[in-house]
């Protein structure tokens, strides 16, 4: 059995969010917003999308596998 353990980095995140102007269950308006360079997606939550690619691209927290160059992607659906 192969045990994983790895911690969580801390982050810094901006103030609270600005409260909504919205007094019903509205869909946020979708906004296009660049989190790096030559990378943009459509979001409409700009703190959650900053705080994902801060994970991934910045923090690394999920570089615990070590792929070959051409790795077999198999995909699962359930």
């Amino acid at each position: 059995m192969v045990e994983i353990q790895f911690t969580m980095p801390s982050v810094s995140l901006p103030g609270p969010a600005e409260p909504s102007t919205s007094t019903n269950n509205e869909t946020p308006e979708l906004q296009l917003l660049e989190l790096g360079p030559g990378f943009a997606v459509y979001i409409g939550a700009e703190r959650d999308a900053r705080f994902i690619y801060k994970e991934i691209y910045d923090d690394h927290c999920y570089d615990i596998a070590q792929l070959p160059p051409n790795p077999c992607m198999l995909p699962f659906y359930l």
